[in-house]
């Protein structure tokens, strides 16, 4: 989650979506540090042994409890700056990421099923496969609600997974920047966990119905095809 007063804009980080990825690159290149705000991540597994990769301003909280959730909702947003939603809309530009809800839900999986604890000790260690998965609601990451209420879309623009080439060449046109597209390929947290690039591989019907169940608005709402 990134609040950037000096640009005016609102970044909403939902789950599975590149999301820290981006969160660094905005950081990187469209963040004052002295009055911005910044959620924190963490890095897992193999990212704490890349970590000297990344520079680590980029990847604390900045001017917020790092306890603040990374994933807030746009209202849980519009409650920490005290003001509502059309007021928010109003002074910012307001933009997440979504992803096709099949290939979403596998992300989530694999990224679970592997990350481990400081120890060692795998986090979630009750995932034998995927369908076990949708025994924990925590685990399914289904963010229609962090930006729409009641079926509204609240916020000004939602780029696609797949369209992250498109969000760094808006964002170069909106703030005059130049943030080389290069970076997409360079920064890139939280991956490598998947063992099949294709999603359908892990899809039987249970769990195909399974996504169905809980993605039913964003599938419906963009169009999503298995």
């Amino acid at each position: 989650m990134i609040i950037s007063f000096k640009h005016k804009y609102i970044f909403i980080k939902n789950r599975k979506v590149a999301g820290s990825s981006v969160q660094y690159i905005l950081k990187k290149y469209l963040f004052d540090f002295d009055i911005d705000i910044s959620s924190q991540f963490r890095l897992h597994d193999h990212e704490l042994e890349k970590s000297m990769e990344f520079d680590k301003k980029y990847l604390d909280n900045i001017n917020i409890d790092s306890n603040f959730d990374q994933h807030a909702s746009f209202f849980e947003i519009c409650d920490y700056l005290k003001i509502n939603l059309n007021e928010a809309k109003k002074n910012f530009f307001i933009f997440c990421i979504e992803r096709n809800s099949y290939d979403k839900a596998v992300s989530s999986y694999e990224f679970s099923r592997k990350k481990k604890k400081p120890d060692g000790t795998l986090k979630c260690p009750y995932l034998k496969n995927f369908r076990d998965m949708f025994d924990y609601p925590k685990l399914i990451p289904s963010d229609w609600n962090k930006y729409s209420k009641e079926n509204q879309i609240f916020v000004n623009q939602i780029y696609q997974f797949d369209q992250l080439d498109q969000l760094i060449n808006d964002l170069n046109k909106r703030f005059n920047n130049k943030i080389p597209k290069q970076e997409l390929n360079n920064i890139k947290l939280k991956s490598g966990y998947r063992e099949f690039n294709q999603y359908k591989k892990y899809f039987n019907n249970e769990t195909k119905n399974a996504v169905n169940y809980f993605f039913q608005k964003e599938i419906q709402y963009f169009n999503y095809k298995f």
